[in-house]
């Protein structure tokens, strides 16, 4: 409505969260992502693992869906497109190369 579409308050890079704050932002929900409400008025139960709502942990039956690639049936720490950090290949001995760009 209004013709302005507003872009999410809360993203993820890898494992973790981003949030975006800027004047004029609507209300919205860190949790569920609908706008007209906050976190402490949410009434949703949001699995990160799945990227649904309505359900929690413990009774989810959907596919993992991996939040670097998109793709299903992995997570973020087992991602084939996730490229190691230094810190890892510098703990692990240094066997393997690090890319980098020029």
């Amino acid at each position: 409505p209004g013709g302005v579409l507003h872009p999410p308050a809360t993203f993820y890079i890898g494992p973790n969260w981003g949030y975006l704050v800027y004047p004029g932002q609507p209300k919205t929900c860190r949790k569920c992502g609908q706008e007209g409400h906050l976190v402490v008025n949410c009434t949703e139960q949001l699995w990160r693992r799945c990227g649904q709502v309505g359900h929690a942990a413990v009774s989810c039956h959907h596919t993992l869906v991996c939040n670097l690639c998109g793709e299903q049936g992995h997570l973020y720490r087992a991602c084939p497109k996730k490229t190691k950090s230094f810190a890892s290949i510098v703990a692990g001995g240094g066997k393997d190369q690090v890319r980098t760009q020029a």
